[in-house]
This record gives structure tokens, sequence and C-alpha cells, in this order.
């Protein structure tokens, strides 16, 4: 799934080159680092990539592996519910192959605990027909992310915690998310799935029948003409995640517990993470002087940053753009690009 804007990575993401197609933690981009962690265990030519229609070229271009009739461009965005909807109908006629489902906008590191970790989820999905989801132990109260509840003792399979889901939480409060944390018995919602391709159809047929139905009209065996008709046929699919659209409302559903190191890298905040670090906590992917400043957060490029005195902050230059912002108020940038959207200012988008 590569269909996020990413504003809050602004001004690096824009609306011609969003957070999934930058390398913001490395020298890859995030979706070149998303199609690298499934080597060896699933080959190019059964990768798909839903992405934004504008996108298309730009991701043909950072993954050449991939067939070029296997990026689809999204006629408009409805939310992961319709993307794993259409991207389970370009498969229907494997109903019985595994499905795995991923955000192209996620780190993870160690990739052969994320492999095992896929391979565990692929085998609960066709040894009881489930819904199997990721969850993520939490490091701490966490309002930002959804959780999972679970149900009854965990098992294993090769070192690999497994167990059904009781319930999924939408993002708590910070007291409630406290208290998931400390009872243990919750995980963070990694928003990677594993499924049948015929189990998730069924699900859709069950619990979103507009969408399905919406979709099974199209005839997938001619490409040309199946473009056209998602052209219509999407934008009055229901927007909603496939979180709430159909994992909350199923049973049968469990939740792997991930043995790999995980981040959303949501804002630039958590971005800072993978920077260089000097001994004041100044996180830097340029050069920088830092004079009686700490806790900055820095990605200028080429150019060389100085600032002297002040603590805290984001600097991020993207060239025709400078951010300065408060570290406190990283989840805040996205506002910037509602004002932009709102004003003249449309050619910074």
């Amino acid at each position: 799934m590569a269909g996020g804007s990413g504003t809050r990575f602004w001004p690096k993401s824009r609306q011609s080159l969003p957070k999934q197609l930058l390398p913001i933690t490395g020298h890859e981009s995030m979706i070149q680092n998303t199609f690298g962690r499934l080597r060896g265990l699933v080959p190019p030519s059964r990768v798909w990539v839903i992405s934004a229609a504008d996108h298309v070229v730009s991701i043909r271009k950072q993954i050449p592996q991939l067939s070029r009739a296997h990026v689809i461009g999204e006629p408009c965005a409805r939310n992961t519910a319709a993307c794993v909807a259409l991207a389970a109908f370009l498969m229907q006629q494997e109903p019985e192959s595994v499905m795995f489902v991923l955000p192209a906008d996620h780190v993870i590191r160690d990739r052969r605990q994320f492999r095992r970790s896929l391979e565990v989820a692929a085998q609960l999905a066709v040894q009881f027909d489930a819904l199997v989801t990721f969850g993520i132990e939490p490091t701490f109260a966490a309002t930002g992310y959804g959780y999972l509840e679970l149900e009854g003792k965990q098992a294993r399979i090769n070192g690999v915690s497994y167990c059904r889901v009781r319930r999924f939480v939408e993002k708590p409060d910070r007291s409630t998310a406290k208290s998931y944390v400390s009872s243990g018995n919750f995980l963070w919602n990694g928003g990677m799935f594993a499924w049948k391709v015929g189990r998730i159809l069924d699900s859709f047929r069950k619990y979103m029948p507009e969408t399905y139905h919406s979709l099974s009209r199209i005839d997938w065996t001619h490409p040309k003409t199946a473009h056209r008709a998602l052209a219509r046929v999407y934008p009055k699919l229901q927007s909603t995640s496939v979180d709430y659209g159909i994992m909350e409302k199923a049973d049968n559903v469990y939740a792997v517990r991930a043995t790999f190191d995980w981040s959303d890298v949501g804002s630039w905040d958590a971005a800072a993470a993978f920077f260089s670090r000097d001994a004041a906590g100044n996180a830097s992917r340029s050069k920088l002087i830092a004079v009686d400043s700490e806790g900055l957060i820095v990605d200028a490029g080429n150019k060389l940053v100085a600032t002297v005195g002040v603590d805290n902050l984001i600097i991020i230059d993207a060239g025709d753009a400078l951010l300065v912002c408060a570290k406190s108020r990283a989840q805040d940038v996205k506002q910037i690009v509602d004002r932009l959207k709102a004003g003249e200012l449309c050619r910074y988008l």
C-alpha cells in the first residue's frame, strides 16, 4: 500500500514526491526498502503496488524489477479498505494463495526476523483460514497508534508467538494507553496483514458488500477496460480503513507478535532516530555546527546549518521551503499543508 501523502514530512514530502518515495531514513526510499525486505520470500513477479495514480511512473522507476502492470494507480484516495479490496480482486484467480498487505512507509531493519514473522502469519492464514494481523510490543504508552487486545493463551510456531484477537481499539487517550501497556495484554496495531485471497474477498462480501459488489462487476481480464471501469467505480466506494471496515467486525482474527524492530516513522521527530547524533543529542543528516544547542533535528541536504543557543527545534530545508518547528509540535506540521491548500501557495504542496 503506497497511497499515503506524508504531510507531516513537509517540506521534503510533496504531492509529487510523498514520504514513501523519499529516502527518509537512509539512501533508499521507503518503498524501495519495503520491496527489498521481501527478497527471498516473495518473488518480484508476485508483488503488487497500489498507489496514487500520480505516483505510478515514479514507483516504476524506483523499482524496475516490478512488472509495469503490477503498479496500479488509484483513481482517488479511498483509504485502506478500498485499496485492499482492489488488490484482492486483482489476485482473485488464486483464492488459496496467501496475500500479505504491507504499508510502503514503515521502517523494519531486521529483515530475517521480519520474513520469519511473515512465514508464521502465512501458516496461520492457511491452517485456521484466519485473518492475521501483526502486533507490535509497546515500548511506551502511545496515543497515536491503535491497539490489539489479545484473547486467551499465546502459542508459538518456530519461536514466534501468536494469539487470537479479542478486539481492535482505536487510538486511546494517555491514561487509557498507560493501562493497556501495563496490562501486558495489548499490542500496537502494526497495520500489516496476511490472509488467503478468497478469505478476504469473502470478508468484503460479508462486511462491506457495496465495495465488494462494485468491484466484482469489473472484468479484470481486460486491463484497459478494467481501468476505465475502476475510474468510474472507485470514487463511489466507501472511504474507511480495513481495520474498521473488516477487522473490527470479523471473527477468527489472529495476531502475530512481531519479532522484528518496527517504526511507522510518522513525523520528523520519529525519523530522527535514524539520523546521526552528536554528544548534545542533536540528530542530523547534514553538516551541523551547534553552539550551545541541544536536541535539534536537522535535514538540510548539502547545506551547512549553524545554530547558537537554540534547543529542541526541527530544521528542514527543501531548497524552496524551510521548516523551523518546535520538536514538541512535530505532529502539527500537517497544519502547514492545510494552510498551503487554503491559500495561494499551492506550488509548495
